[in-house]
């Protein structure tokens, strides 16, 4: 989440500041499955990349199955 809150992040930057967030976070959830907190960064990072950057389904998609 702190990645993507940077200000200083140039527009063509963007996409591959947020797939670095999303792959961030998928290793921390690989390190403890159980972790609440880790599925929900996920999730918010996959829902910020599909509001901001792409209208993929993907991303929306994982984000649904992170949250739940």
């Amino acid at each position: 989440m702190v990645i993507r809150m940077q200000d200083n992040i140039k527009p063509e930057e963007k996409g591959a500041i947020w797939k670095e967030s999303i792959d961030l976070a998928t290793k921390a959830v690989s390190i403890d499955i159980k972790d609440p907190q880790s599925w929900y960064i996920l999730g918010n990072a996959h829902l910020t990349c599909y509001f901001l950057e792409t209208d993929r389904y993907e991303h929306l998609n994982f984000a649904l199955k992170a949250y739940t």
